[in-house]
């Protein structure tokens, strides 16, 4: 019998409540009105449509509450069955086309990007980012002095240990 609590360091079930799913709004939610990125109100209205955290939607679409309905995601669909039915292929482009942005919006506003991707492909892009940057500040001659990674920082010190053995 496996319970909530069995699931709490799994890192699937982790990763599985992070992945966003598109919902309709039932019932009017006061004060939230700037999760809907395309909307100005104040408030989320009724038939607004927007994709939510998996956890989130679990929890405003229960036999108690039925503030959002849950649409079936796309991946589900019958039209992206051979999608999901092709090799890894199809997931490589999605994580390569995310590094080419992340690459190719040096000084740019990144939100609107961004606020599709789940937490791990925004990390993912962050790191793009940081590398772009790092790239551009040793191009530019900003940063002067070189220094030793931390991993070969750190293998120098293994090798050490092992050699003093």
């Amino acid at each position: 019998m496996t319970t909530d609590i069995d699931n709490y360091f799994s890192i699937s079930d982790i990763l599985a409540t992070q992945e966003r799913i598109p919902c309709k709004i039932e019932l009017p939610i006061h004060r939230l009105g700037y999760l809907d990125t395309s909307s100005e109100s104040e408030d989320l209205l009724p038939g607004t449509k927007m994709e939510m955290p998996y956890w989130m939607a679990k929890a405003l679409c229960s036999r108690k509450r039925h503030i959002v309905s849950v649409e079936q995601p796309k991946q589900y669909r019958e039209s992206y069955r051979e999608i999901l039915n092709a090799d890894a292929t199809a997931y490589q482009a999605r994580l390569r086309k995310i590094m080419d942005l992340s690459q190719n919006c040096y000084n740019e506003d990144t939100s609107k990007l961004t606020e599709k991707l789940d937490e791990v492909e925004r990390y993912l892009f962050k790191s793009g980012q940081k590398g772009l940057n790092d790239f551009q500040r040793w191009e530019t001659r900003q940063i002067e002095k070189l220094t030793t990674s931390d991993m070969v920082r750190n293998h120098r010190k293994r090798k050490r240990a092992t050699d003093d053995a």
